[in-house]
Parts: C-alpha cells; sequence; structure tokens
C-alpha cells in the first residue's frame, strides 16, 4: 500500500511550473497529485504567495491570474534559476532551488544529480536528503528513499519526518508489519506531534 511520506519539499513555484508548462495536457495521463504540506493545501486564490511568480497578480478577485500570465511568469523564474546555476554550480541555494523546480516539472533525474552534488559538499544537508527521499518515492525507488531516510536517521536518530516516512517506505515495499511497529512508536514516543497525528492517520489507512 502506497502512503505518502509526512512533508513534500517541492517549493511552490516548482508545483507551479509543472503544472503549468511541464505536464501533459493530456485527459489520458493525469499525473498523481503530489501531497503537500497542511499551510500550502488551505491556500486559496486569495492568498497569492509573494514570490517572484505571483507578485503584481491581482487576487481581489476583480481579475483572476491568467494560465498564459502564470506561464510566462514560470518559464522567466525557470530560466532565471537554471542561467544562475550553471553560472555558479557551487551556490548550493542556487542549485537546491533549481533542483526543486526540476524535480516539480517531472526532471527527476536531473534533479537528483545536482542533490547528490550538494551532498558532496556536506553530507549532514538533512534538507537535501529530504528533497532526495521524496524524488525517489515518487519515482517508485523505494530502496533509495529507504536509503536517504536511513542517512537521515545516522544524522539524527529521532528525526520525526524521516521516521514516519520511514514506515510510509516500508508499507509501500509491502512490509505492513514494519510500517505498523515504527508508526505506534513514533505514537508512544512523540505523543502530541505532527507526526504522530500522521502516523495514526496512516495505521488506520492501513487496517
Amino acid at each position: 500500500m502506497k502512503i505518502k511520506p509526512l512533508y513534500i519539499y517541492l517549493i511552490i513555484t516548482a508545483i507551479v511550473v509543472f503544472a503549468v508548462i511541464m505536464i501533459s495536457t493530456s485527459t489520458s495521463t493525469e499525473p498523481e497529485k503530489v501531497t503537500m504540506p497542511p499551510n500550502h493545501q488551505e491556500m486559496t486564490k486569495n492568498q497569492m504567495p509573494e514570490d517572484e511568480i505571483h507578485k503584481g497578480m491581482k487576487t481581489d478577485g476583480s481579475m483572476a491570474p491568467s494560465k498564459d500570465n502564470i506561464n510566462k511568469e514560470a518559464i522567466h523564474q525557470f530560466e532565471m534559476l537554471k542561467k544562475a546555476y550553471e553560472s555558479n554550480p557551487s551556490d548550493t541555494a542556487k542549485a537546491k532551488a533549481y533542483a526543486e523546480m526540476l524535480a516539480g516539472g517531472h526532471k527527476p533525474e536531473e534533479a537528483i544529480k545536482i542533490f547528490e552534488s550538494i551532498l558532496a559538499r556536506d553530507k549532514k544537508r538533512v534538507d537535501v536528503l529530504l528533497l532526495l527521499t521524496m524524488v525517489s518515492y515518487n519515482m517508485q525507488n523505494y530502496d533509495n528513499a529507504e536509503k536517504y531516510t536511513l542517512k537521515i536517521l545516522a544524522i539524527d536518530k529521532n528525526h520525526l519526518e524521516a521516521t514516519y516516512n520511514l514506515g510510509a517506505i516500508s508499507a509501500s515495499k509491502g512490509d505492513n508489519e514494519k510500517a505498523k511497529k515504527i508508526w505506534r512508536d513514533i505514537i508512544k514516543r512523540f505523543p502530541n506531534t505532527q507526526a504522530a497525528t500522521y502516523s495514526q492517520t496512516a495505521l488506520d489507512n492501513l487496517k
């Protein structure tokens, strides 16, 4: 049974890019929806993010932003990130942002290469390891997702997101008993946390 990892770290601009310009519009092959963190799930048209893509767009209902406007801005944002990365690949902040866009734009192999290059500079980049987990998981490469998750737990054995994700990966690989054990342990050791809430929901879904 496939249960999504707890947190997806692809940024809003990446979601816009793959939703507007990088996903086929064919009705026969609709992409799987990406689970977003709760604060993103509640975003409405009147809560437009303050980023380069959405800046200046009207949100008062007088004129909804058009697909063409978002498309042009998204392409511009993507090209700017690509140029910034290619001009200075050692800038890990720009490299990460560009890789996030590539991952969101259904170019996971390219994204993984960049994320790995960041890890080569700093093997304790938990944020990058989480992204690699998510990209691998969405590619259904559960072995790699597990590998990256275990690296996080080697750095921080109590990392809640990674611990929960290990359960999700185990369930997706068909080992429901291992997943249940992991999630029950989270609920017992870390009650009243978001990870515990998600763990209980995941347990209920496995019944």
